[in-house]
């Protein structure tokens, strides 16, 4: 059954543009809310296109609870807003509020739903449609939306998925699913914020596959890197090959190889073959600091007297 609500939209990310879009063609937005001090450009150019204010307060205080209020606002939906809501500011909404989290809820509370989901081998996973809670990301559930996480997945492309569904879905649930929320069940866990020392590789203790994962994880930022002869080296696209043999070139890897070297380079397959703690990563795009992207073979061979001698990547 449709509801009637003025919607104070919270967001400062862009994957909430298209929900923003969806919400405004059903409901009626009185306002945009940005994270503190600034506002996503992309949102706020579509809430000042529509006439809608846009709202970037450094706090929520009651001057800035007074404006909402001015405003008619009576719903509270957010979606990637880097703002904690305290309880005098959610009692402004009489009609209700709702978050979007991009996880199987309690599972990865928190900020990094998505990156936690690659760096621990996900398969599956939902949005999370709930209330706003006191708790971050514990409130109840009013539904939520399933979404594959396939093996070649990065944060970007799930980015993507997330985006496109939480859109598809959001008039749906706003219109028959908050009447009723579910409590969360289940053991929590949580994803951290994540910082530019996780993007380091460490081949004397990282996995071919726990590599392969920080890649796809980190991809927009912090991106993994490591060193090559002394200069910074980002690993931008690889894949964990079997422990026991480098497939890619169908040969037994060196038993006295030690993590992080340079095996080879397969030029058909276009990879670069590295030593991990338990087999090999065959790389396939790199880049240098403050150069552009390239090949595995591009990089040999921009470096073939590097690689005329061993080759550690530390």
């Amino acid at each position: 059954m449709p509801h009637s609500m003025n919607i104070l939209f919270a967001a400062n990310d862009p994957i909430a543009f298209r929900t923003l879009e969806s919400v405004c063609g059903c409901f009626n937005v009185v306002g945009v809310l940005s994270g503190k001090g600034r506002a996503e450009p992309q949102i706020a150019a579509f809430a000042r296109q529509k006439g809608i204010p846009v709202l970037i307060p450094e706090s929520l205080r009651q001057e800035q609870r007074d404006e909402i209020v001015s405003l008619g606002a009576d719903f509270l939906l957010s979606f990637s807003i880097s703002r904690v809501f305290g309880p005098k500011f959610l009692s402004v909404f009489k009609s209700g509020t709702m978050n979007i989290h991009p996880s199987s809820l309690p599972e990865f509370r928190g900020p990094s739903p998505l990156q936690y989901s690659i760096l621990n081998g996900l398969t599956h996973s939902e949005i999370s449609f709930q209330k706003i809670s006191a708790g971050i990301d514990e409130g109840d559930i009013y539904c939520r939306v399933p979404f594959e996480v396939a093996k070649d997945d990065d944060t970007a492309s799930l980015r993507e998925k997330v985006s496109v569904l939480a859109a598809e879905n959001i008039v749906w649930v706003l219109n028959d699913r908050i009447e009723s929320a579910i409590p969360q069940s289940g053991e929590p866990s949580y994803s951290a914020h994540i910082f530019k020392e996780d993007g380091k590789i460490d081949f004397a203790k990282d996995s071919a596959l726990t590599i392969d994962r920080k890649i796809r994880a980190y991809c927009l930022w912090p991106k993994c890197f490591c060193d090559f002869n002394g200069e910074l080296l980002f690993l931008e696209e690889a894949e964990a090959a079997p422990a026991e043999t480098d497939v890619a070139a169908g040969q037994t890897v060196l038993p006295d190889a030690i993590p992080g070297q340079v095996l080879g380079f397969d030029i058909k397959r276009g990879c670069m073959k590295v030593k991990t703690i338990d087999g090999v990563l065959l790389v396939r795009k790199v880049r240098k600091d403050k150069r552009k992207s390239i090949s595995a073979v591009d990089f040999y061979n921009g470096n073939r007297k590097a690689f005329g001698q061993v080759v550690v990547l530390k």
